[in-house]
């Protein structure tokens, strides 16, 4: 996908209008919010890696997934999930559909990561718009703008180890 400074501009105004328009002081609070990658190998490897913050923290976690995701997942893990069907041109539509941003709006949460290597525009917006102090993600282009902690990533490297680090980080926060 190209990633054009116009398209980040149209994410971030969204963004931008969607935190005005919220009423976080009344929500409860959520500890976690995970965007999954929307490639199906990389799902998978998330959801191994993952897999003991859903069987703990299961009722503090709220995943926002690709809809082809549901075979992937045990029924237990569904009680928190937000699924999404990507559009066919994201470059027509790069704005998280609103039911979603109420969905996601609708909780509190002290982590929102991301799990997509390459910049995609749902689940950058789904992050930024959760409000959480602890914004994760991977350093690609306009990173600065969505994520305030980036893991930077060389293409050859498996992308399990990055997981592994990002599970590594967010597992002290979620003990506490």
């Amino acid at each position: 996908m190209n990633i054009t400074k116009r398209l980040i501009r149209k994410i971030l105004r969204d963004c931008q209008r969607v935190r005005a328009d919220s009423h976080q002081s009344s929500v409860p609070t959520a500890k976690l919010l995970i965007c999954f990658p929307f490639d199906e190998l990389r799902q998978k490897i998330a959801l191994r890696i993952f897999n003991p913050v859903f069987r703990q923290y299961q009722t503090q976690c709220i995943c926002l997934m690709p809809e082809n995701t549901h075979d992937l997942l045990p029924v237990s893990h569904l009680v928190g999930t937000i699924f999404i069907a990507p559009p066919a041109d994201l470059q027509k539509e790069p704005l998280l559909p609103p039911e979603i941003s109420a969905k996601i709006r609708a909780q509190r949460y002290r982590i929102a990561v991301d799990l997509n290597s390459q910049f995609h525009p749902y689940s950058a917006a789904a992050v930024l718009q959760s409000g959480a102090p602890k914004r994760i993600g991977f350093h690609v282009a306009a990173a600065d703008k969505f994520f305030n902690i980036q893991i930077s990533r060389v293409e050859s490297d498996p992308v399990e180890s990055a997981y592994q680090s990002i599970f590594k980080l967010i597992a002290d926060d979620l003990k506490t």
